[in-house]
């Protein structure tokens, strides 16, 4: 089979890192000799942006193609980003058009550059697309040209009569009524839509009006690792990270903490500045407070590239407790080795909570995304352990940390059984996934044999 996963993202965000690292395991190990393409999200020429963005992934033995409406302004809002941005949407408008009027013949309409994106969904027997937590609005134009971006590479799938799996997504919130409309008119055709937890699969169902038929829930394909996650090798990785960046490990501390933050900015409840802000003092007064209290040493543990700032911040504003800052750019099993070797973990980034579940580590986490942070957590860990970003106090912080101390050794057994059920489960249900479209595919093309071929027959009936 061939196979091409769409909406990929750089390397920089280690949790879609991880979800792109596992999918194309599980596929493989599903459908030996799959020939996997992936098409980029966010960044278009120069080989797909900056090469080192994509070290990783190229290391995955995949080929990867550059977006057709990549991000639209990427920080910049001059003149010449915005005459970019609408050069970039009039192409993407352009190829849509033509796949849509000549299906797989429209080849020769696409501008040069595209065309390996195009080839790679055109001769796909499945697209998938990638999971992860960017299929919503907050509302207004913006968004909604945030929405088309996302969905882009689905609609010229559809456009080409192909199949799409959407694979392991929190989705929402749908501000907006043409938002909620171009959302829904595209995953509607849809031939499964698996999400992560069952706040957004309330959402598909409700908001979108998907076919509850079509709706499977699968856990984060980010919890899933080859082997099982007994974290012996947790404290070596820790060891060789520190030993790399100069840095000691506290023998006299009571307590390893691990900690990730990250920029937000208050979508739904305004004064995003003022209240990123309380969030920075909130982190580093709970920091001097462990130090002072618990004996604790606290890592601020890198996960995006962007949260850098974040941290050292957050360790300038701490007054007695010396935090240890991390700031290499590590691989996702250095990654979920530096959070198992904590004792307790809170985590503002989704997906170093999931890391740190993964590797047994309990979690506090602070969400900030509703259906991602509450919805995925709650499958591992209790509720009270999921605390809201937009709520959050010093005091209801150091409430609940000082609860999981208190009770970690217990919390920690319940997190790895949940973990080995989330492992059992996706090992299950996404091998019974792809066996369906083995089989599905297998008869397509033994029916349609004679005359042009099934696959050109699919391809041109957009």
């Amino acid at each position: 089979m061939r196979f091409a996963i769409l909406n990929m993202s750089d390397d920089s965000n280690k949790g879609d890192l991880a979800i792109l690292e596992n999918t194309i395991l599980l596929l493989r190990r599903a459908c030996p000799g799959a020939e996997i393409e992936v098409l980029n999200a966010d960044y278009a020429g120069g080989g797909d942006g900056p090469s080192k963005m994509f070290e990783h992934v190229r290391g995955l033995g995949v080929a990867h193609h550059q977006a057709i409406f990549p991000r639209v302004f990427d920080g910049r809002r001059g003149p010449a980003a915005m005459a970019s941005a609408l050069w970039n949407l009039a192409v993407s408008l352009w190829v849509l058009a033509a796949v849509r009027a000549l299906g797989g013949r429209a080849g020769r309409l696409i501008p040069r550059r595209h065309r390996p994106a195009f080839e790679a969904l055109r001769s796909a027997d499945l697209a998938i697309l990638k999971g992860g937590s960017y299929l919503y609005s907050y509302g207004g134009t913006a968004q909604l040209l945030f929405v088309y971006r996302m969905v882009h590479q689905s609609l010229l799938a559809l456009c080409l009569g192909k199949r799409i799996v959407a694979l392991g997504h929190s989705v929402g919130p749908v501000v907006g009524r043409p938002a909620r409309w171009l959302l829904g008119a595209c995953m509607r055709r849809f031939e499964r839509v698996v999400v992560r937890e069952e706040i957004s699969r309330r959402c598909v169902r409700d908001e979108l009006r998907i076919d509850p038929a079509r709706i499977e829930l699968l856990p984060d394909l980010a919890f899933w690792r080859p082997e099982s996650p007994t974290g012996q090798d947790d404290d070596r990785i820790l060891h060789d990270v520190l030993n790399r960046e100069g840095v000691e490990v506290d023998g006299a501390a009571a307590v390893r903490i691990g900690l990730t933050a990250r920029h937000w900015h208050f979508p739904l409840q305004g004064d995003g500045a003022g209240r990123f802000d309380a969030y920075l003092t909130i982190l580093a007064n709970t920091i001097d407070r462990l130090a002072r209290e618990r004996g604790a040493q606290v890592f601020l543990m890198p996960h995006a590239a962007e949260d850098l700032p974040v941290s050292r911040e957050i360790a300038r504003r701490v007054r007695q407790g010396r935090p240890v800052v991390l700031s290499g750019d590590y691989t996702t099993v250095e990654l979920r080795g530096l959070y198992g070797a904590m004792d307790l973990f809170v985590g503002t980034r989704i997906h170093s909570n999931i890391f740190a579940l993964s590797a047994g580590t309990p979690v506090v986490a602070i969400a900030y995304e509703i259906p991602k942070g509450f919805g995925i957590i709650s499958m591992i860990e209790p509720r009270e352990f999921i605390l809201d970003i937009a709520e959050l106090t010093e005091e209801r912080l150091w409430d609940v940390i000082s609860a999981g101390l208190a009770d970690r050794e217990t919390l920690a057994a319940g997190v790895r059984a949940s973990v080995r059920r989330a492992n059992d489960e996706i090992d299950q249900r996404f091998s019974a996934l792809l066996g369906r479209h083995r089989r599905e595919t297998a008869e397509g093309e033994s029916g349609s044999l004679s005359g042009a071929g099934g696959k050109e027959t699919g391809d041109e009936a957009g």
